[in-house]
Order: C-alpha cells, then sequence, then structure tokens
C-alpha cells in the first residue's frame, strides 16, 4: 500500500524533515533492541595476541552509545504522550514507528473511530517530535577550544 505523505507545512515543517522524522521513527524498534542488547555484559575476545587499535574506554563507549539509543527512543515516546494528552500514544506507535496503517492498528488502541482526529494527531506528533528534536540538538553541549 503506498503511503501519502504528510502536509506539515503548516507546522513549518519541510517535505525532507518529515521524511527525516519519518526515518527516525521508524528506527524506534531497531534502537529499543539495540539498548537492550547493551544492557548485558560483554568482553573482548582474550586470544592473547595484542591489539593496539582500542584507545579508550570500551565500557564507556558501549554505556554512551545506549544512552544515545535511549535519549532517542525517550524523544519518541515523549512526543507520543504529549500529543492530544497521551490518548493516541499506542496508535502514534503503531503507526509511525512499527508502520501499521491506521486500518490495521487494534481497535482498542484508538479512542475513537473518527480518522480526521487520528490523523491531525498523527500531524501533532511530528510537529512535537521536530520541536524536541531541535531542542535536544541545541542541550548538547559543543566543542568548546579553552
Amino acid at each position: 500500500m503506498r503511503q501519502r505523505p504528510v502536509s506539515l507545512d503548516q507546522y513549518g515543517i519541510s517535505r525532507w524533515e518529515y521524511q527525516e522524522l519519518y526515518a527516525f521513527c521508524r528506527q524506534y524498534p531497531i534502537k529499543k533492541a539495540k539498548a537492550r542488547d547493551l544492557l548485558g555484559v560483554s568482553s573482548p575476545d582474550l586470544s592473547g595476541m595484542p591489539r593496539g587499535n582500542s584507545v579508550g574506554h570500551p565500557t564507556e563507549s558501549v554505556a554512551m552509545r545506549r544512552l544515545r539509543y535511549l535519549q532517542d527512543v525517550d524523544l519518541i515516546d515523549e512526543a507520543a504522550r504529549e500529543t492530544a494528552g497521551g490518548v493516541w500514544y499506542a496508535a502514534l506507535i503503531y503507526n509511525c514507528c512499527l508502520g501499521r496503517s491506521y486500518t490495521t492498528i487494534p481497535p482498542e488502541q484508538l479512542p475513537t473511530s473518527n480518522r480526521n482526529q487520528y490523523f491531525a494527531a498523527r500531524r501533532e506528533f511530528f510537529w512535537r517530535l521536530h520541536q524536541l528534536r531541535h531542542a535536544a540538538k541545541d542541550d548538547t553541549p559543543g566543542d568548546v577550544d579553552g
């Protein structure tokens, strides 16, 4: 089934920004799985051979990668929870993140059968996600020469 792109011009989001947000959402289950996989204890191969490529702290780098995955998942969850008071949370996750069409979302996950309200909530979700991602980028410290 062909998916029609959402028009978010009224929210100041271009077609290309929408496609980036949509791709970001579609990575939701992958990022959750990667964060879960990085939770366990891992160890490098102990072959006895010297290894000169790994400079740094492997545990710290794994923890930082896991934190980044969790932050991305939290951004999506927060945007879905804030949209229309959170009543569309499950439906938005099903549709935007898991790729299920509106017609295949379980009816118990939809607070109403009004399609127009759902698609208005979907547009609001992408607008909120856009705002949260920009706020998160502004909060990250940049390289400052001291």
